[in-house]
């Protein structure tokens, strides 16, 4: 006799190889032996349910065989993520190294090895010593695609681009550790824009990471493609506000300005590739405050001047000239005072004078246009009459 346990585990591994007929067959022949699924969402033994695995593999006609299932798309798996996690996470995955690659690789290892050990270095020509000890690339060689009528499809049968992800191996080890860290990147509340530009930081900014770099160009696509569809980079809260409270100083907090967030972390010249699709989004509000009246401007400029050493003249002048071609800066947020009475452009220091005057200058071009804009308004008006 089949045991349903054992269905079970067959038709998880027909999911992760993303074997559709195998999926289909197995699928038939469970709901021969029971009608729980017909009426409850099927789920494996980590947690994963359908919808799960056609996020994991950005399959389209896995979507459409689970969609007269019955599905959650909100539903966590046992490691806390829901099905639009699972989909941003799996957007990332490493380019294959070409097999005559890797064994050229390990012959010219194997070669080196043995010259050194016959002690015969030293006899071979410079040009074939150093091709034999040219230290190879062990850097991931990262890829980003991601499906966007999946994901469409997604948001439309119910999932939520703003919803957070849950941390169990937080909660066993700790808020004191340095894997989760409440002062680390990876303290993130794991919304889908969160997770995205989390994974662009870790996985592809190495150090011989270049800026022509084609992923760069997929990753602020796909940034920009989340925040159309619902994402947002301003604030974000998950549940009954009034039912928060704060016990511990380490303990997570269930908001998240992710503007502010990653500007918090910018610390090299690369680094600006994960925020540079942040400052540049149509949706990003300039004005949101956090508990210390700090907009994103004071978070940003307050770095770029505690890490002027770290930063190009380059760098910083590409941070500036994002900000000024977004639509939404203004005078205004260049302007805000803090709790501490100080506004963004006082905090842009260490000689960035020359930023500082293009950035208002910017501003008071777009306010003597829009000034001008609204007396011409009145102006017609005013003939109508």
């Amino acid at each position: 006799m089949i045991r349903l346990d054992n269905m079970r585990n067959f038709l998880s591994f027909a999911l992760r190889k993303n074997h559709l007929p195998s999926i289909k067959l197995l699928w038939k022949a469970q709901s021969f032996f029971t009608s729980k699924y017909k009426e409850t969402v099927w789920v494996d033994t980590d947690g994963n349910t359908l919808c799960h695995y056609y996020a994991m593999h950005h399959n389209l006609e896995l979507f459409q065989f689970a969609n007269d299932k019955p599905k959650n798309l909100k539903i966590l798996n046992n490691k806390g993520k829901a099905p639009i996690h699972i989909f941003v996470e799996r957007s990332f995955f490493h380019k294959e190294i070409p097999s005559k690659e890797k064994h050229l690789n390990c012959l010219s290892a194997l070669f080196y090895q043995i010259f050194s050990f016959l002690k015969i270095l030293h006899l071979l020509p410079n040009f074939l010593k150093k091709a034999l000890k040219k230290e190879k690339n062990n850097e991931p060689i990262i890829s980003i695609h991601y499906n966007e009528v999946l994901l469409q499809e997604m948001i439309k049968e119910g999932a939520d681009i703003n919803q957070f992800m849950e941390f169990p191996e937080r909660k066993a080890l700790g808020w004191g550790t340095s894997d989760f860290g409440a002062f680390s990147i990876k303290d993130i509340v794991g919304s889908p824009i969160e997770l995205l530009v989390y994974l662009f930081w870790r996985f592809t900014l190495f150090p011989s990471f270049k800026d022509e770099n084609e992923v760069v160009k997929i990753y602020e696509d796909y940034f920009h493609f989340l925040t159309s569809l619902g994402a947002n980079i301003n604030l974000i809260v998950q549940g009954n506000t009034n039912d928060i409270h704060i016990t511990d100083a380490m303990e997570s907090f269930p908001s998240r300005i992710v503007s502010s967030f990653f500007c918090k972390f910018i610390s090299n010249n690369k680094d600006f590739y994960a925020i540079k699709p942040i400052l540049s989004d149509s949706t990003i509000d300039f004005s949101i405050t956090d508990d210390m009246g700090n907009t994103v401007l004071h978070t940003l400029f307050a770095r770029i001047s505690a890490r002027h050493e770290r930063l190009s003249e380059a760098i910083c002048e590409k941070i500036v000239l994002t900000i000024a071609q977004n639509p939404n800066i203004t005078s205004e947020v260049l302007s805000q005072k803090n709790n501490f009475n100080m506004s963004p452009i006082e905090l842009l220091r260490w000689g960035e004078e020359h930023l500082r005057k293009h950035l208002e200058s910017v501003t008071l071009k777009k306010d003597l246009d829009c000034l001008l804009k609204k007396k011409s308004g009145e102006k017609k008006s005013i003939q109508k009459v």
